[in-house]
């Protein structure tokens, strides 16, 4: 059976069901002979159970008779087979044993019985091939179930097309994975666990295949907390889920995960959903995070982001693009393992693409050799890109849903079955049903992410792509070029045409592609050339006159004076490709040597029998040797004799005499020394690096100069052994050694990481980005017997390393603040400032700091670290650079243990006093009469320890926690120190008020009224709590700031989040010894309010907001940059105290949130359609500035948001019924027949009043507030619904969401979504709170396919920054005018 079929499983329960009827010792036997897994014998068993048995105290004897009634009685039983003297497990029980025995954990003791047997070793000698195997097998085995295997050693190679096939070279694999069980599979150590799920996604990847138990295993909240899971768990995991089609599932992992790989899958995802810009940009950062950690083996991913990142390159189709995706599958040929054969499929589109190679013969071409259902997919797309998209797909499209389908992988399938939507197949119901839910994925057709192209495009593609030269240089916008075409073969050139072309400057800055010049134009007798051609082009232009040709091939006359005369020119290049040719001459050399007892004379280059022989020295650097007439008859005479005896010596030297008078001649015949021109001379060995720049990276040519540095370049062990020159009118010779040569690369590639892989075969590579080029430029640095050559106008580069300990600082204090002073000694003659050096390292952003014009220091890693966090916890203010008192916390481990760095008095003091606050002990008042959880006594004591710090503190535990009473025991513990002002929300006012009287009767409350305020004030003492609404607070400032108070709290403190309102300028005024915030959400839409939030309780602390933005927000928020928002809560840190619910409320009910879509009525459309049209229409028209178009935007959106709600609300004339309200009703109706209690929101109150008027109609009792609720009624309202008074609750969003309790309701409707979902958390957590006894559903009513749909879009697109930076905030972002008008026109129901 195949371990994957539903038998074998029922097969496995049954054997499992057997074996355990077993008695203890009987399974104990059967388990020593799974885990010995080879046949052994009776005496082998004898000796192992004695073994097993040593030290138990029990007195067994076991001898081999015994043993074989022992294992006689299981052989009838069916567990072990005796075939003679061998005996062994039955194959079936081997698993079933073993897994067994590791829950009985008898592992050990049956291992070590094993070990004694087999004497340490495995392999007996002389052992035969197929008993070795076996004996491996179970040394894996023994490792695996002992759990001292860490990391599996079998991988998916992909070659087998069966899937059960490939499973037969993965016996370890197997024992582990069929069929799955938990229960002992969590015995394994974590990372053995986690390389078995790897291995069991790159078989998921690549045969289609789910692994449905191991995955939901491996979905258990506790691997959230795993660093080994998110090593090496978490990437494969996210290509699963993006095979899945779960995109948010596929990024979530790909964030998480710890390799750099994994950026591949978010650019992937981004990719398909059809952002081609965007994901090139996710692309070129994976890259680029990747090339950081593997070098230059980063410049691909291994896994399915190969082929999408080639996708994306050639969809861009730029010159840059191109040249990327032609790297990319180079290097995917060179190391590509996650599917063998991808790599040819991924070349031919790339090349197919660039004119390279034609399109597929048929299907079969694409598919190759290996017919994996992965292959396969991908060859469907690959196929219809290059031939197109036809019927010939059909049978291997039907291949890969009938396999994808079944196991729930929803890209391949669903892309699969719209291609044959497209090809014209008839879908059934449930296949278009299905297609219909994936569109909804966002998902773009895959087949559409490349269009088809014709060969004649993708040649103007290839024309169009020619490089931008630069836009700096004193080009004329006409220059005559000279194309060549040519095929060489050796010395001897099969064809070679010249033309010249004209091209033309175009406004984009590109040349043309050229046009062939007419000759026929110019007068023969005195023509009248252009300004822009050259001497060098009139005269070749000239030659071409007097041969009335425009082209001259090596078939025409004058073709070898017009190559002759071509040599030397700067504009020559080739007709294909484009790429520039350079053409130098070369002089025929007759060389006479003495070899092995006789002369041997000979022309070097060879004569071929044409009078021009073309030598490719190195890539497109031709040199062309013409023959004299005399040379050509010497070489036709030495075709029939080229070697002379010792006894001609005379007579040879006499010969060469007269030649050296008529011709260039080497010999080394004594007495003809004096004769020859030509000085031989030793060769150079020395490695030459030529070094180019490339946009911000280099490319680096590795090339040989034989004769030094003034000599010609040459590739290495290539070309010609024995070599010549001219330098200084001097002749010169050498003979080369490509032995020596390709040593001297080997060991290039062997000392410089970043060019490992390079040889004589591959002597170029190109570092597109800057910092692996930089990075090359420093492992360059310390090899020796290489040159670096730069272009004259690009000028070198030099890149040193600097350590932390060559920077000097000073640290000294002045009130809350510390300056920081320092300089960078680099060498003895420069010295960098620290602010200086930060701030290039600012503009850099990478350990390469360019400290001047081509000069960089390299900054170790350890320097690198403190620098970051130097430059991310201080601040430049007036040319001084400091930092807060407050942040030195962060900044301990950057400036511990540093001899260099001179701290002043204070800076200790400081540091010692932060050390003795966590050796202090806080006991809870005992007039507080609360029974505290231990998660609020943890909060109780964190706030001491920063009030003794004089710290200000946020206390952001998640909405319900009971942050009220945390504070309360604070205000407690503090009161008798003087008064304490809590300022919060209107309706939250009394809910502060009532429980100080419940849970601290020492305190005297009191609710700071419109009357005898400052009679209050003027009373104030120890033990008052002055309790004040923000709007008291900002219109009786005056009063209140004139007050010293011992502590002062802002409650739902997100009440001052914006710096620019009146309310916050109130707020910054009030004095206090102790400062608290108490907010469940520090961030409701972006990093500005952060900072204002901390300018309240730690003023300094962020700095300044410019300086902020600069070091924090923008990078963040803009860039998206991971490194830095680390940065930033890791300064945030000591002064937040963030838990939720799962963390601290293990017995909270849990809480389920459901979307219920309302589907409009037709005239609902067609009245929602008509006023979107009218909105763009009327916005279209419109030129305001900006900040009053955003708002007449928002005017529109609020109408069509209303009409979701129900159309009276915009149109009460028309008459037309609410679906949404017929929808509530039905869920009113089904709550209150099962006895359930509901809070219902809306932000809209007249909608409520809608609401209202049907709840009185059908007679169903309710409790009401909105914001002109006065605080009694409310107060009251509160208390008769948690009393059982009234089914229902109906809040406005706004009035109710903030410090409510009422856990009567188990069920919250949520009617209408509002931008920022940290708002609807809030009003959801009103029921889902301490006190809460039943589970709390939430229901959202979503109107399908309009504005609010595009608003819970929003939802999940802009939180992810808060949750990076305070756990479980929410980040809803600024909605920017061009994504709101863009919620105008996408939400047409037509």
């Amino acid at each position: 059976m195949k371990p994957r079929s539903p038998e074998y499983t029922a097969h496995y329960a049954e054997c499992k069901k057997r074996f355990s009827e077993l008695t203890e010792s009987d399974q104990l036997m059967v388990e020593l002979l799974a885990f010995y897994y080879t046949r052994t014998n009776a005496a082998d068993l004898a000796r192992m159970l004695r073994q097993l048995f040593a030290n138990t105290g029990n007195n067994y004897t076991f001898t081999t008779q015994v043993v074989m009634n022992i294992f006689g009685g299981l052989s009838q039983k069916g567990f072990v087979i005796i075939d003679g003297e061998a005996i062994s497990c039955h194959d079936e029980y081997l698993d079933v044993a073993c897994r067994n025995a590791v829950l009985r954990k008898h592992v050990m003791p049956v291992l070590n019985a094993i070990k004694g047997v087999l004497k340490a070793s495995y392999f007996a000698p002389g052992q035969a091939v197929s008993l070795q195997y076996y004996s491996e097998i179970r040394r894996l085995r023994l490792d695996l179930f002992s759990g001292s295997i860490f990391m599996l050693p079998e991988h998916v190679s992909g070659r087998a097309t069966d899937p059960d096939d490939a499973l037969l070279g993965m016996p370890l694999f197997c024992a582990a994975m069929f069929p799955f069980e938990a229960d002992w599979f969590e015995c394994l150590p974590v990372i053995c666990q986690t390389s078995i799920f790897r291995t069991a996604m790159q078989f998921t990847r690549i045969y289609f295949v789910d692994f449905p138990g191991l995955v939901k295993y491996f979905c258990d909240r506790r691997w959230l907390k795993s660093d080994a899971f998110w090593r090496f768990g978490a990437l494969p995991m996210a290509e699963y889920q993006l095979l899945k089609g779960d995109f948010e599932l596929a990024l979530l992992y790909a964030e998480m995960s710890q390799e750099p790989e994994a950026g591949a899958i978010t650019a992937a995802v981004e990719l398909l959903q059809g952002n081609t810009a965007g994901a090139l940009d996710l692309f070129a950062r994976a890259i680029r995070a990747n090339r950081k950690s593997h070098g230059r083996n980063g410049g691909c991913f291994d896994h399915l982001g190969d082929f999408f990142y080639l996708v994306a390159l050639l969809a861009e189709n730029t010159p840059a693009s191109i040249k990327k995706a032609e790297d990319l599958v180079a290097i995917a040929s060179r190391q590509n393992s996650f599917l063998p054969g991808l790599d040819l499929l991924m070349t031919h589109l790339q090349r197919f693409r660039i004119g390279a190679v034609e399109a597929f013969a048929n299907f079969e071409q694409a598919l190759g050799a290996y017919h994996t259902p992965l292959r396969s997919w991908l060859a469907i797309f690959v196929f219809s890109w290059v031939n197109g998209c036809d019927a010939r797909l059909l049978p291997a499209i039907s291949s890969v849903t009938e396999i994808a389908g079944p196991e729930g992988l929803s890209l391949p399938y669903c892309e699969c079955q719209r291609m044959r939507a497209e090809l014209g197949e008839k879908l059934t119901n449930s296949e278009r049903k299905l297609l219909a839910e994936w569109a909804k994925s966002g998902c773009v057709p895959v087949s559409h992410l490349l269009e088809a192209r014709a060969q004649w495009q993708i040649v103007l593609d290839s024309l169009k792509n020619v490089l931008v030269p630069d836009a700096g240089t004193d080009e004329p916008d006409r220059m005559l070029t000279w194309g060549v075409s040519y095929s060489l073969s050796g010395a001897e050139f099969d064809s070679f045409l010249i033309e010249p072309r004209e091209k033309i400057r175009l406004k984009s800055g590109r040349w043309s592609a050229g046009k062939l010049l007419d000759i026929n134009t110019f007068n023969r007798e005195n023509p009248d050339f252009p300004e822009h051609f050259t001497e060098h082009d009139r005269r070749l232009v000239r030659h071409f006159m007097h041969h009335r040709s425009r082209t001259l091939s090596s078939y025409d006359r004058g073709f070898n004076e017009a190559l002759l005369l071509l040599a030397g020119h700067p504009h020559i290049y080739a007709n294909e490709g484009r790429e520039h040719v350079q053409i130098e001459t070369g002089e025929p050399m007759l060389v006479v040597n003495e070899i092995a007892g006789h002369y041997e004379m000979r022309f070097q280059p060879e004569y071929n029998g044409r009078e021009i022989i073309i030598i490719e020295e190195s890539e497109s650097v031709l040199r062309v040797y013409s023959f004299s007439d005399l040379q050509i008859r010497a070489a036709k005479l030495l075709k029939a004799s080229s070697q002379f005896p010792v006894a001609a010596k005379d007579q040879l030297t006499s010969a060469v005499t007269a030649l050296s008078r008529r011709m260039p001649v080497h010999s080394n015949i004594e007495g003809t020394e004096t004769l020859t021109a030509v000085e031989t001379v030793p060769c150079c060995e020395e490695l030459f690096l030529q070094l180019q720049p490339v946009g911000e990276g280099l490319s680096l040519k590795v090339r040989v100069r034989p004769f030094g540095s003034h000599g010609p370049a040459m590739l290495p062990a290539q070309g010609m052994h024995e070599v010549y020159t001219r330098q200084e009118n001097r002749k010169l010779h050498t003979a080369r050694d490509f032995l020596s040569e390709s040593q001297h690369i080997e060991e290039l590639a062997a000392r410089v990481p970043m060019l490992y892989g390079i040889n004589t075969e591959h002597p170029e590579v190109v570092f597109a980005d800057p910092e692996p080029a930089l990075e090359l430029l420093l492992q360059l640095n310390d090899v020796p017997g290489i040159n670096i050559e730069w272009p004259e106008k690009a000028g070198a580069k030099r890149v040193r390393t600097v350590s932390f300990d060559r920077l000097r600082m000073r640290i000294e204090g002045s009130q809350n603040w510390f300056s920081l002073d320092g300089q960078l000694r680099i060498d003895e003659n420069e010295v960098v400032g620290l602010q200086k050096l930060l701030q290039l390292y600012a503009a850099g952003g990478s350990r390469f700091v360019q400290i001047g014009e081509g000069e960089f220091i390299a900054l170790t890693e350890d320097f690198r670290r403190r620098l970051n966090d130097i430059y991310s916890f201080s601040e430049s203010q007036h040319g001084q650079l400091r930092v807060h008192q407050l942040a030195i916390p962060a900044l301990e481990d950057a400036l511990a243990d540093q001899p260099n760095i001179v701290f002043d008095e204070r800076w200790r003091k400081v540091l010692q006093r932060l050390k003795n606050a966590d050796k202090l002990e806080f006991s809870v008042p005992t007039t507080l009469t609360a029974d505290l959880r231990e998660y609020q006594i943890e909060a109780f004591r964190w706030l001491c320890r920063m009030d003794y710090l004089g710290m200000g503190a946020c206390l952001a535990d998640d909405m319900g926690l009971g942050k009220t009473v945390e504070a309360l025991a604070l205000l407690v513990h503090k009161a008798a120190k003087g008064p304490a002002l809590v300022v919060a929300p209107t309706s939250v006012c009394m809910n502060w008020f009532e429980e100080a009287h419940r849970f601290a009767p020492t305190l005297n409350p009191v609710i700071f009224a419109q009357s005898q305020r400052r009679e209050t004030l003027a009373a104030l003492g120890a033990f008052d709590l002055v309790i004040c609404s923000y709007g008291i607070m900002q219109r009786e400032i005056e009063m209140l700031s004139e007050i010293k108070w011992e502590t002062v709290i802002l409650d739902e403190a997100q009440a001052i989040k914006n710096m620019a309102t009146v309310r916050s300028k109130a707020a910054m005024a009030l004095q206090g010894n102790f400062r608290l915030i108490m907010t469940g959400t520090p961030i409701e839409n972006h990093l500005g309010e952060l900072w204002n939030l901390f300018r309240f309780i730690n003023p300094g602390l962020l700095g300044s907001v410019e300086s902020f933005n600069a070091r924090f927000a923008n990078p963040i928020q803009s860039g998206g940059d991971k490194f830095v928002q680390r940065q930033l809560k890791r300064l945030l840190q000591p002064f937040v105290m963030r838990r939720t619910k799962n963390q601290v409320l293990q017995d909270l009910p849990p809480r389920t949130e459901i979307m219920l879509r309302v589907e409009l009525s037709k005239d609902e459309t067609a009245l929602y359609e008509s006023m979107r049209r009218q909105a763009v229409s009327r916005l279209s028209d419109i030129d305001a500035a900006a900040g009053q178009k955003h708002i007449m935007i928002l005017a529109e959106l609020m109408k069509l948001r209303r009409l979701c709600c129900n159309p009276s609300l915009v149109a009460p004339e028309l008459d037309i019924a609410s679906s949404k309200l017929s929808l509530f009703e039905s869920i009113v109706d089904e709550l209150l027949e099962n006895r359930h209690k509901a809070l219902v929101f809306s932000q809209f109150v007249d909608h409520l009043t809608i609401v209202r008027e049907l709840l009185d109609n059908k007679g169903i009792k309710y409790q009401y507030l909105d914001g002109s609720t006065p605080a009694r009624t409310r107060t009251r309202s509160i208390k008769d619904f948690q009393a059982g008074e009234g089914d229902l609750f109906l809040i406005s969003l706004k009035a109710g969401g903030l410090g409510l309790n009422l856990t009567a309701a188990d069920y919250v409707i949520h009617l209408d979504p509002w931008w920022n979902p940290a708002v609807e958390d809030q009003a959801s957590d009103r029921a889902h709170r301490i006190g809460q006894q039943r589970p709390v559903t939430i229901y959202r009513l979503i109107t399908s396919r309009t504005i609010e749909e595009k608003i819970v879009a929003l939802h999940h697109k802009k939180r992810e920054l808060a949750d990076s930076l305070l756990e479980g905030s929410d980040m809803a972002g600024r909605v920017t005018t061009a994504e709101l008008l863009a919620l105008l026109r996408e939400t047409s129901l037509s």
